[in-house]
């Protein structure tokens, strides 16, 4: 069977497309279409998509990721027949399912599942209404995302019973849609309802909304901060990448660690159960307290006293505020006061001991020097043993293994 001239020619030109390496000129025409996108420069950003299409016909993945930057730049310009054509030549490029399986950026993945939720796939009963229905369905997307905005103009101006009101229609155009949620918690944070609006912005944060990050960072930050949960107010501000919201929450931030570091100077001088509960409560999650705790407390107090003992065992008691610091930090003090066994004894008991990881390898490393002290040859070895399978020569453990082996053999 003789072979159509346009049939060969495309089949060459596919070939060599292939065979071709890609041109660094298209990845940077993809790559500042993508800085046009994100500045809701949509219209620009699809020329150099067009460009950029063209000359990475190679490079799979990369093409992929255009046709998703292509689909939503016709979304945000609310073109349906546009948006259509493009699904539909990733469908005839990379297969039916390519839609649903394309692996989209996280920052996009909020966008992405709007779109889908209006261009469904066509059926073979009714391939040529799709257009009139997206457009139906474009129609209703706008004005939720008007009402949407109205709403937030209504918190922002302090007209709550409008912004309820506002909520109620979106509730009932997409109940499941995570920003009704955000609404909410923005309506509870004004209205000094701080808890609620913790667990509503959570939620909201858990969904990996991209377009509400910021702004959901910055209320938990707040809210938790009013609630005296400083712990989980100062992991927040650590997630938070917009130097605008840094800096208005800079006094906030100041405060936090001002107030963590009074509790840890009074309980270093004067230890009482009562207020370590308060500091672990106002802190929670924090694991550098046990660290930050002890450290002050030997810093106060050089010489052996009693203080010091108890900061050991209440924190011990409560691993959550215990990295791998405090455990060698206690064991130094013990191994000061020449009380070896009880070093031993902590470093054993943490959570620490049961993982031969990298990090924990000075557990290990002590515990062998520690056993070496107290000539407990074989203890010594097995704990040396590890560090060698962790890391080799580490520190003076082949010395340890060497002087160990000598020791037994003329034994």
């Amino acid at each position: 069977m003789k072979m159509k001239p346009g049939v060969l020619f495309s089949g060459m030109l596919m070939a060599f497309f292939l065979m071709a390496e890609v041109d660094p000129f298209y990845v940077q025409m993809m790559e500042q279409g993508k800085s046009l996108y994100y500045g809701n420069k949509f219209e620009q950003a699809l020329e150099n998509f067009r460009i950029a299409k063209f000359g990475l016909l190679p490079d799979r993945e990369l093409l992929k990721e255009i046709y998703i930057f292509e689909a939503l730049s016709h979304f945000k310009l609310n073109r349906a027949r546009e948006v259509q054509q493009v699904l539909d030549e990733i469908r005839a490029e990379f297969g039916s399912k390519a839609i649903t399986e394309l692996e989209t950026p996280e920052q996009l993945r909020s966008d992405m599942n709007r779109l889908l939720s209006v261009f469904k796939p066509a059926t073979k009963t009714q391939p040529d209404t799709r257009v009139p229905v997206v457009k139906k369905n474009l129609s209703l997307l706008r004005g939720f995302e008007a009402i949407f905005q109205n709403a937030r103009d209504y918190i922002e101006a302090n007209q709550y019973a409008k912004a309820e009101i506002e909520i109620k229609k979106l509730k009932r155009m997409n109940k499941k849609d995570i920003r009704i949620d955000y609404l909410q918690a923005r309506l509870c944070f004004e209205q000094k309802k701080y808890p609620h609006c913790i667990e509503k912005l959570r939620k909201v944060y858990m969904a990996k909304s991209p377009e509400l990050r910021d702004e959901v960072l910055y209320y938990l930050v707040i809210s938790y901060y009013f609630v005296k949960n400083y712990g989980q107010s100062l992991a927040f501000y650590q997630k938070i990448d917009n130097p605008s919201d840094q800096k208005k929450l800079g006094n906030i931030i100041r405060k936090v660690h001002s107030e963590r570091q009074r509790l840890i100077g009074e309980l270093a001088t004067r230890f009482s159960k009562k207020g370590f509960s308060e500091l672990v409560k106002q802190f929670e999650g924090d694991s550098f307290i046990g660290r930050d705790l002890l450290g002050e407390a030997l810093k106060r107090n050089p010489t052996k006293n009693p203080v010091i003992g108890e900061i050991i065992k209440v924190c011990h008691k409560n691993p959550q505020i215990c990295n791998i610091d405090f455990y060698l930090k206690a064991a130094g003090y013990y191994e000061k006061i020449k009380k070896i066994k009880l070093a031993i004894a902590i470093l054993k008991k943490s959570r620490y001991y049961s993982s031969r990881k990298q990090e924990n390898i000075d557990l290990f490393y002590k515990l062998g020097v520690f056993y070496f002290k107290m000539k407990n040859w074989q203890k010594s070895l097995v704990e040396m043993a590890k560090v060698n399978r962790i890391r080799q020569g580490y520190k003076d453990c082949d010395y340890y293994i060497e002087t160990i082996q000598k020791l037994t053999q003329g034994g």
